[in-house]
């Protein structure tokens, strides 16, 4: 049985929480956390009904969906700890590295081109960097796991952004540092 399950939206936070771990010094399966993948935060009431009696359970979620996570613990009667991404995780991501780093991220995957089309768009012309850079990890189909991997191994520990810190301390039993 774990001791924690970790409820995520999608592929690509689990990806990060991984990578997150390792680079936060936690070993996931020393503590017997389980991330599990629920596609898409409209399926947490399923994931918690299912949660076997005695289970912790600590989950990540966008920020536009806080009212809906907090009704459904209410409803639920749960009372465990859940993070927020101020938008989502790519931005959280995109925001901890700084636009140079994420670019420099880019190039070193060989995935420029994308970037550059992106940037010479009419409609993307003049707009935030951190918004245009958002948008090219949503391009393509499977881009944001495995930008989610690559951004996430390019931070030291301090850079891990807030809401992954702490859901991975709460799924562990630890104490952040600093």
């Amino acid at each position: 049985m774990p001791g924690c399950v970790v409820l995520v939206e999608g592929a690509s936070d689990h990806r990060a929480l991984e990578v997150a771990a390792d680079r936060l010094g936690l070993d996931l399966d020393a503590a017997a956390v389980t991330v599990v993948v629920m596609h898409g935060i409209t399926n947490l009431p399923r994931h918690l009904r299912e949660l076997p009696d005695g289970v912790r359970v600590t989950g990540l979620y966008d920020g536009a969906e806080g009212r809906y996570v907090r009704r459904v613990l209410d409803r639920l009667g749960r009372t465990e700890r859940f993070f927020a991404c101020e938008r989502d995780l790519e931005e959280e991501l995109i925001r901890a590295l700084g636009p140079d780093r994420v670019v420099a991220v880019i190039e070193q995957a060989g995935e420029t081109g994308p970037w550059e089309i992106l940037q010479r768009q009419p409609f993307r012309r003049g707009r935030d960097r951190v918004d245009v850079l958002y948008r090219c990890l949503g391009t393509k189909s499977g881009r944001n796991q495995r930008y989610a991997r690559l951004l996430t191994e390019a931070m030291t520990p301090e850079e891990i952004p807030a809401p992954l810190a702490g859901v991975l301390h709460e799924a562990v039993g630890a104490t952040p540092a600093g």
